[in-house]
């Protein structure tokens, strides 16, 4: 029992690292630092879903500031023209339902004709950029350019209980519940036997299909959940920062999103999570200096880390680990430890032949 609590502990150890990370920070933040922590928390979900599809599965998804922008306005309209009782949880669930929808209806017809990735790509991209042009025009629904502001905060209350967010501080602990929440269930997809059928997919799709595996089913499942995580980040995204734009479906977002995740490490969750909250509170310093800044210093980052750190820097950190950890036995073999549970781990287990 003792060793598979430590087993435990030991695969969710991010999960507790972070939390604890999180609790200390919102202890000594101020509101302003709480707001800009908060934003950082959820654009990290659109990471996690760029991590699931190309750091696991190979997915090369140019847009997915389609499902940012889908989720905040989606939010926005539920809060507008539901006024009865309190419209929040309906608000979430249907930005993530319609993420998965639009997901669905871009992967569904690409996969099944097995598209090339670079033309899946570029229809995504196309996907977004469409979506943004119509909501620059549609004024009667979106608010044209102007977008829709005066979002209100999330209001979960029930009968008896109030649970109304009357200011942004309270959002921290939501946020950082959500994130912590999508990593965990993130972190189990990809342990199980379908993370498996994901990294082989990504290292040889053919030999995977060879083995009677459906890759074009595995990787619209994979499609969908970056979907909702997606939306649900552009979701609390409008609620927090009180407005819906078109830029949301921007190229920026989605651009953004690659450098987390690359900046991070690929095919690592955590990587990519930590690299967006350093990096949005690294922007949040030198936008005080220069708005130009941060921009620069970012480009070079990723450059400098595409170039020498190709798995991030999580991945640097597991590598490094990974080395401390051989140890020589009595013949001066290396002998690797047989614990592990670390997200790298996963790319070393091979895919059984065997699938019931």
């Amino acid at each position: 029992m003792w060793e598979r609590a430590a087993g435990l502990l030991w695969t969710t150890r991010w999960a507790v690292l972070l939390t604890v990370g999180l609790l200390l920070y919102g202890r000594f933040a101020d509101p302003f630092e709480l707001f800009i922590i908060s934003s950082a928390l959820v654009l990290s979900l659109l990471a996690l879903s760029v991590d699931l599809q190309w750091g696991y599965t190979g997915i090369l998804n140019l847009g997915p500031a389609a499902y940012l922008g889908l989720g905040a306005y989606t939010y926005a309209l539920a809060q507008r023209k539901f006024s009865t009782g309190s419209p929040t949880y309906l608000a979430f669930a249907l930005a993530m339902v319609l993420g998965v929808v639009l997901a669905v209806a871009v992967a569904f017809p690409a996969f099944r004709a097995r598209t090339l990735p670079i033309y899946y790509a570029l229809i995504t991209l196309a996907v977004s950029l469409i979506l943004q042009r119509w909501t620059a025009v549609s004024y009667d629904l979106t608010g044209g350019s102007n977008g829709i502001t005066g979002i209100p905060l999330p209001d979960f209350s029930l009968p008896g209980l109030d649970l109304r967010m009357t200011n942004p501080e309270q959002f921290f602990p939501l946020s950082a519940g959500v994130v912590i929440t999508a990593y965990l269930g993130c972190l189990w997809l990809v342990s199980s036997r379908f993370g498996r059928v994901l990294v082989a997919i990504r290292d040889d799709e053919e030999k995977v299909a060879t083995l009677g595996y459906s890759v074009a089913g595995a990787k619209l499942v994979v499609a969908a959940i970056a979907g909702a995580l997606g939306a649900l980040a552009g979701a609390l995204y409008a609620a927090l920062i009180g407005t819906a734009h078109p830029s949301l479906f921007g190229i920026a977002f989605s651009v953004q999103a690659y450098v987390w995740v690359a900046v991070g490490g690929q095919g690592t969750l955590i990587g990519p999570i930590v690299a967006t909250l350093a990096l949005k509170l690294l922007e949040n310093r030198l936008r005080g200096v220069s708005a130009d800044g941060y921009v620069m210093i970012l480009a070079v980052v990723f450059i400098l880390v595409v170039i020498f750190l190709p798995k991030g820097f999580a991945g640097l950190f597991e590598s490094v680990t990974k080395m401390k950890s051989i140890r020589p036995n009595r013949r001066g073999e290396d002998i690797w430890p047989t614990t592990g549970g670390g997200d790298l781990a996963l790319r070393d287990r091979p895919l059984d032949g065997s699938h019931d």
